[in-house]
């Protein structure tokens, strides 16, 4: 199998298949590890027989305060996932097991001699040790491991780690950290990959060491400096304030996302470091964690300048900050200090107009209900497709028009129509958009369509068939 620079990755899972011991995986947030064992699930899926990777991403479910509602969710995101990856309809009943039913998906495999893995994709801003369900599911997996012979395993992936000596896991289990700041493999991603190799190498190195080695931001940067028209020496990397963000709107966005997925403490803890603060007894756990997956050095030295500097001016405006960021789908529009917008000031030439509640600015992604903005937004990847949709509303569209959209030129070998239903997914959720779909409809064995009362409908549209 061919290797990437995320090598280390393939190797602990390699290690796990070999070994038949569960794996949990601790990251840092857009770093690249759910793209790549998302990869390695293609890989696998596609080229082995004997190999199969179910993955549920956890960051679909929206808990609640209230257990029963937050068991259900926690099953929903696992049946949806398993129906959509192996093409099956699992019937929902009040009664139900679910528990029987996953048992008797997994024994259809291991009667064929197939080795499954299910890898549980999860963010710390989600708090799944909180959630009882979680760790029946890790006791029933580890039973049917045990009893498989390790046919049946489980991967975990989370942005911090999920147990601890006062919460040890209730399995057997590897805990690998990912350091991923390596500058030796991350220059080739940076010098080619984004800059195509148009940076002299001593701005490449530069930019990795400013940017904490963040291929997120860097791309957003590379994307902002692309906007603006500005070149790398330009910028006066030691003096970023809000000024500068407001205008560097991709950089901010990159940030964000990273800050709504990482351990609220965790930042804290880097911001005292960065002011050069004294840290208790009790944060230098959190220093422990940063050094293991690469964001500061064993000398507790800082040599990134963008996140710091970000968090310096950002952070406070945290609210809540150590309480778990549980939403409820009802009011899961969280309102930040941003002016409410008519509808009237909603400029098509900025904004995808979905309906009279629903609209999405088309460079930052920025989700708006009902006139007012929301904690959600679609990454770059979701407002890819969102336009490709968008810009063919009320009409079918196939995967192979998305696929182009996404991959262009490298659409043969990175096509995935799962990589597609898993971003539809994805936008689905953040847009409240829930069975029976009204605002992206899915066209069965073609694509989709999105409904929009905002664009004129042509008069040749494809009439819709699926949901």
């Amino acid at each position: 199998m061919k290797k990437s620079w995320y090598q280390e990755i393939y190797q602990t899972v390699d290690d796990a298949i070999k070994f038949r011991i569960p794996v949990e995986i601790v990251h840092f947030p857009s770093t690249g590890i759910t793209s790549s064992i998302n990869k390695l699930a293609h890989i696998y899926n596609s080229e082995l027989q004997d190999m199969r990777f179910l993955i549920v991403d956890m960051d679909a479910a929206r808990f609640v305060s209230d257990p029963e509602r937050n068991r259900y969710e926690f099953f929903r995101v696992i049946r949806s996932h398993l129906e959509q990856q192996l093409n099956i309809v699992i019937e929902q009943r009040p009664d139900q097991n679910i528990y029987n039913v996953l048992e008797k998906i997994l024994q259809e495999f291991i009667l064929t001699k197939t080795r499954v893995f299910i890898v549980l994709e999860t963010t710390a801003r989600l708090r799944l040790e909180d959630i009882p369900e979680f760790w029946d599911l890790l006791i029933f997996v580890d039973r049917l491991r045990d009893r498989s012979e390790g046919a049946i395993n489980i991967v975990l992936t989370s942005t911090y780690p999920l147990f601890d000596d006062l919460h040890p896991s209730p399995i057997p289990m590897i805990t690998r950290y990912f350091n991923y700041n390596d500058p030796g493999r991350l220059y080739k991603t940076v010098n080619e990959d984004i800059f195509g190799k148009k940076l002299s190498s001593a701005n490449v190195l530069k930019m990795i060491e400013y940017c904490d080695g963040l291929v997120a931001v860097i791309k957003a940067m590379k994307l902002d400096m692309s906007i603006l028209d500005l070149k790398f020496e330009d910028i006066d990397f030691n003096n970023l304030n809000k000024e500068f963000f407001n205008k560097f709107i991709s950089t901010k966005q990159a940030l964000d996302r990273i800050r709504n997925k990482a351990y609220p403490k965790t930042f804290e803890v880097y911001r005292k470091i960065y002011r050069g603060e004294e840290l208790t007894e009790k944060e230098e756990i959190y220093l422990r964690y940063l050094n293991k997956i690469g964001l500061i050095k064993e000398d507790r030295k800082i040599s990134g300048k963008v996140l710091p500097q970000y968090l310096d001016l950002y952070l406070q405006d945290i609210k809540e900050l150590h309480e778990p960021p549980i939403l409820d789908p009802i009011i899961k529009a969280i309102p930040v200090e941003t002016p409410k917008k008519e509808a009237s000031q909603f400029d098509p030439n900025e904004y995808y107009l979905i309906n009279d509640h629903i609209q999405i600015n088309k460079l930052s992604g920025e989700i708006f209900f009902k006139h007012k903005i929301s904690s959600e937004y679609l990454t770059e990847k979701e407002l890819i497709i969102f336009k490709c949709l968008y810009d063919k509303a009320n009409n079918n569209v196939s995967k192979e028009e998305i696929g182009k959209a996404l991959w262009g030129e490298r659409m043969a070998e990175e096509y995935s129509e799962w990589a597609i239903d898993k971003l539809i997914s994805r936008i689905r959720v953040k847009l409240d958009d829930l069975k029976p779909f009204k605002v992206i409809r899915t066209i069965r064995g073609y694509g989709y369509c999105l409904y929009s009362n905002q664009k004129e409908t042509p008069a040749n549209i494809n009439t819709p068939v699926g949901d």
